[in-house]
Formats: structure tokens, C-alpha cells, sequence
């Protein structure tokens, strides 16, 4: 009886273990299979739209010196830096004769400081934020607004010693043409033309300007004798506006600009050698 006994009483731990090990293993399981919680709550809110427009500003809240220039009564071919050298406040610095290469500046700091526009659209290097104003004429433009001082909060980045913003003139409701054509010494020539052509309630204006110099010339410069070469210049420039009336004071508007400038860039005067020099720029 005693071994019966044993046996049984073995029999029991046997079957304790058993299920306790099966317990564990399920409780193990059962933690394992719980799914992560979660501590980020996420919160739906309705849509949200920011929508940007220009301030609509007149010049007396504006904070700084505005000045206008009205091309009308100035001849086409004229060029943006000589209208801009008769402005107080402007510093403008060529790098050469005609057409060579012309920056501008105001307050003192340099001409990547100053922005330049064609109605609100900067025409400036993308990467020096330079603007060569050789390169301009009058052809197309009708109206000039400089900006003197920081305007970085109204025209953004490199607005922070001024603005000059160049108005296209905008095509007239009737059929306007005009040609002009003129010639210099050392071989220079200019011929300017603009045309406005409405159709219906779209109006298109065109224009035109080409300006060519030899600036080939002997001169006398301590009593040596020198030929000045290399100091030619090619300049085309052509300019295509749109608009459409929508009614309600609304106007849509479309424009294009393409300019193409070649110069020769002569050497300074070096002992009798005078100017040599073949280097040639191209502007486009």
C-alpha cells in the first residue's frame, strides 16, 4: 500500500508540473500576442488654406522714397542705364565702352543688394542676383518706379538696398506702328520699331531694336599714334506682350523678352602695343 501510495503521490507532481509549465508558456504567449500600445495620439482638424497675395500698398504708406520716370517723351533707343544715371541716389559703374557691361547700386551697397524687375518678375541672376544694364533699351517699356531702401518685405530677398521695377507699356486698344532709325560716328546704326496690333478683345504689341558699332578708330595719346580695335558691339533686343480684358477690373497678361548683346572687350594701352585685345563676350 505504502508503494501505491508513492506512486500516486508522484503521479500528482507530475501532473503540477505539467500544467504549470503549460500556464507560463500560455501567459508568455498571451503578452506576446498583445499588440503594441501606442503613446502618439492623432487629432483630424479641417483643412487649413494659406493663400498669398501681394499687398495692395500706395506710395504715401510705403516706408521708403518712390520715384517714377515716364518713358514716353524719351527716345527708344536710349538705354536703361542712361535714364537711370540722371536719378538721385543711383550709383551705376560700367565696365567699359558701349554697351559693356553695367551694374547699379543704392545705400552704399553693391549691386547684388539692388533688385531689378519687369513688372514684378526679377530679371537677375538666379545664383549673383546681377543684373548687366547694358544690355536694355527703351523698346517696349513705358514706365520706370524706383524704390530707394530696404523693400525685402514687400519684393523679398536682394531688395535691401532698393528696387527698380520696369513696366512693359501695354497694348493699345487701336493699330499703333512706330520706326525709328539713326547713325553715328565710327559706324554705328540703330533702327527701333514697335507695332500694336488689336484683334477683338486680345491686343498684342511687338517690338524691335537692333544698335551696331564698329568703334574702330585711330588716336593720338603722347604723341604716339594708336588704332583703337575690338571694341565693336551687336545688340538685338525683342519684346511680345499680351492682354485680355475679363471684365470686373480684370486683366490677364502675358509678355516675353529676348535679348542677344556681343562685344568686344579691347585691352588698356601697354607701351606701343595699344589695343589688341580678341576676347569677346556674349550675352543672351
Amino acid at each position: 500500500m505504502y508503494r501505491t501510495l508513492l506512486k500516486i503521490a508522484k503521479r500528482i507532481i507530475q501532473q503540477v508540473r505539467f500544467f504549470g509549465i503549460a500556464g507560463l508558456l500560455g501567459c508568455s504567449g498571451s503578452v506576446l500576442a498583445q499588440p503594441a500600445v501606442d503613446s502618439l495620439h492623432v487629432f483630424k482638424s479641417d483643412t487649413v488654406r494659406i493663400i498669398g497675395s501681394a499687398p495692395l500698398l500706395s506710395e504715401m504708406d510705403l516706408p521708403t522714397d518712390i520715384s517714377r520716370i515716364h518713358l514716353s517723351k524719351t527716345p527708344q533707343d536710349a538705354g536703361l542705364s542712361e535714364v537711370l544715371s540722371h536719378q538721385n541716389g543711383l550709383f551705376l559703374k560700367s565696365y567699359g565702352g558701349n554697351e559693356a557691361t553695367q551694374t547699379i547700386s543704392m545705400r552704399g551697397l553693391g549691386a547684388e543688394h539692388t533688385l531689378i524687375l519687369l513688372d514684378g518678375v526679377p530679371l537677375g541672376n538666379a545664383q549673383l542676383g546681377v543684373l548687366s544694364l547694358g544690355n536694355y533699351n527703351l523698346t517696349g517699356f513705358s514706365e520706370i518706379d524706383i524704390y530707394r531702401g530696404g523693400n525685402s518685405s514687400l519684393f523679398g530677398s536682394g531688395a535691401v538696398g532698393g528696387v527698380v521695377n520696369i513696366r512693359m507699356a501695354p497694348p493699345q486698344q487701336d493699330l499703333q506702328y512706330q520706326l525709328t532709325t539713326g547713325v553715328g560716328a565710327y559706324g554705328q546704326k540703330s533702327v527701333s520699331a514697335s507695332l500694336g496690333v488689336p484683334t477683338g478683345k486680345l491686343r498684342h504689341s511687338f517690338g524691335y531694336q537692333k544698335n551696331d558699332s564698329e568703334n574702330q578708330y585711330a588716336f593720338l595719346l603722347d604723341s604716339q599714334n594708336f588704332n583703337r580695335r575690338n571694341s565693336d558691339f551687336s545688340k538685338t533686343q525683342l519684346d511680345y506682350a499680351g492682354w485680355l480684358p475679363l471684365g470686373s477690373n480684370q486683366m490677364l497678361n502675358w509678355q516675353a523678352l529676348h535679348i542677344n548683346n556681343e562685344h568686344g572687350a579691347p585691352n588698356a594701352i601697354t607701351g606701343g602695343e595699344g589695343f589688341q585685345g580678341r576676347a569677346r563676350f556674349v550675352d543672351e
